[in-house]
């Protein structure tokens, strides 16, 4: 859950949101994962785009999830 989702419950949003690929094992659910909001505030993409992302953005980059 983002801040400002949590903020109007009186929620913390977590401390460990990440961007992250599918479990190992269930790769083969490929694009259908994106039509679930399975993540508890994490950003959820394919094995691939994960791949894509690791080749493009260095360890340690601060990242800001807007809506």
């Amino acid at each position: 859950m983002g801040f400002d989702c949590a903020r109007p419950f009186r929620l913390s949003p977590g401390d460990s949101i990440m961007i992250h690929g599918i479990l190992n094992g269930w790769g083969w659910l490929g694009p259908l994962q994106t039509y679930l909001n399975w993540t508890n505030g994490c950003i959820a993409v394919n094995n691939e785009q994960m791949r894509e992302i690791w080749s493009l953005v260095p360890n340690g980059t601060p990242i800001t999830i807007q809506e």
